[in-house]
């Protein structure tokens, strides 16, 4: 026996609020967050049933519509804004739908024309719950369910003009039982957007918010929610990663030192003056062809560049597990994740014989298939091309809707978004976190033990 969509709304409402009040992440006294839309208002219920049985008391609510104020005054739930004392600017929790859950969790909100109100909110609540029926979970975004796009009226032609130079068909909402546009509770119109072909959503993001007379628009990726979505079947899943995707050097390995070596020993057979290891940090990332002609004065433009990098590449081949060790924690990650049957691989700049020598090294919970290195003859180019990614993908058996990069570095950032994947930055690597943080990181992990807390684990 199947249940309908509208019962899936309520399952996945009812159980999300009941499981995080078991968890103790929806508590007494807590600051809460409360969406808008048909999914939203069944959790906005039973929040209302549990103040009512007793389980929660003193509950601050801030509500992301109209249409939730009312629903919280009409059961009783006390109603703040974001700028009051008693919130402070800062939520523990907000709770809402979404109209499409796409990899890694990445939404597409806004079906309501709340989005404005929905983002403040939740992009300033220190975890975000996302409750669906099973037909919003799709695999790419930008085809199926319309943007929205919240602009000002007087920008409404050059924002739908910058809009359609970004490849989207934007067209101006119009209201229902109302002559004339939808209006949102902040007295501005939506655009819906379709494109003809699936959009990197973080990267749109961006660009979309970037438009001057754009208030904002209905990607969230700035943060990973935990979604619970529920089947027609009726169970109740919520949706975790199958998989995750490692960067190698400055992530699971601090290689820095052998680099550092090697790359000094090169520089000094051909009279070159010798960096420092925080210069040679800053150097590596994106292989030793790279590396090199930020080591040499005027870099590749110098004759002498083919020969250090040959010699750097035969003096590393022999010098690169001297000093190089998995950083504290890494391996108890790594352990802990096998334990909870995530599959892991290791995608590497490196080249795939030395990948593969370290990964059998260090990591014997990696299968040796999955740890991938740069390969050109087998047509994997190094990174931020995805190739790698891909080729780990396919050795491990799975979706990259069910997977996530780990990396320290922009170029690992890149790297995940060419592949479609959400990406968590570490700061104990090669970058600090306020580097990750000027490059537009969307999360950022100061330990290893910090990766299993997150949402999806």
């Amino acid at each position: 026996m199947s249940i309908s969509k509208d019962e899936q709304k309520v399952l996945a409402a009812r159980t999300a609020v009941d499981t995080l009040i078991n968890e103790g992440k929806i508590f007494s006294g807590m600051k809460i967050g409360l969406g808008t839309g048909s999914t939203a208002m069944p959790a906005v219920k039973r929040v209302a049933e549990r103040i009512a049985d007793g389980t929660l008391k003193d509950i601050k609510a801030v509500a992301t519509s109209f249409q939730t104020s009312l629903a919280c005054e009409e059961y009783g739930i006390p109603v703040y804004t974001l700028n009051d004392k008693a919130i402070g600017g800062r939520l523990d929790l907000a709770i809402d739908g979404a109209d499409e859950i796409g990899p890694g969790n990445s939404l597409i909100k806004g079906g309501g024309a709340a989005l404005l109100r929905e983002k403040i909110t939740e992009y300033n609540a220190d975890t975000l719950i996302i409750v669906a029926d099973e037909s919003k979970v799709v695999k790419s975004h930008g085809t199926g369910f319309a943007l929205p796009v919240e602009v000002i009226p007087e920008a409404r032609l050059p924002v739908t003009q910058a809009l359609k130079q970004l490849g989207a068909r934007p067209r101006l909402r119009e209201g229902v039982r109302k002559a004339g546009p939808v209006i949102t509770d902040n007295g501005n119109m939506i655009l819906d957007c379709l494109w003809e072909k699936p959009v990197n959503p973080a990267e749109m993001e961006d660009k979309i918010d970037a438009i001057t007379g754009v208030v904002e628009c209905g990607f969230f990726t700035k943060v990973r929610p935990r979604a619970f979505v529920a089947h027609s079947d009726g169970s109740v899943e919520e949706k975790k990663f199958k998989a995750v995707i490692f960067d190698l050097d400055g992530t699971l390995l601090d290689t820095l030192e052998d680099l550092t070596d090697s790359c000094n020993q090169a520089l000094g057979q051909l009279g070159y003056p010798e960096h420092t290891i925080d210069e040679v940090r800053q150097f590596v990332g994106n292989g030793l062809g790279v590396m090199m002609e930020k080591a040499l004065p005027d870099g590749k433009a110098n004759p002498d560049y083919n020969k250090a990098l040959d010699s750097m590449r035969e003096i590393y081949s022999h010098n690169y597990q001297n000093k190089t060790k998995a950083y504290s924690g890494v391996l108890d990650l790594i352990e802990k994740l096998k334990d909870r049957g995530v599959k892991m691989a290791i995608v590497s700049n490196k080249p795939d014989v030395q990948v593969k020598e370290l990964a059998a090294l260090y990591f014997k919970s990696i299968p040796q298939e999955a740890a991938i290195g740069e390969n050109e003859a087998a047509g994997i180019r190094r990174k931020p091309f995805p190739d790698s990614v891909y080729t780990a993908l396919k050795a491990l058996g799975e979706d990259k809707d069910n997977a996530v990069y780990i990396g320290d570095s922009d170029v690992d950032m890149a790297t995940a978004r060419n592949a479609g994947l959400p990406c968590i930055s570490v700061s104990w690597g090669f970058r600090t976190r306020e580097f990750l943080q000027e490059k537009g990181a969307a999360t950022i992990v100061n330990k290893p033990d910090e990766i299993p807390s997150l949402p999806g684990f």
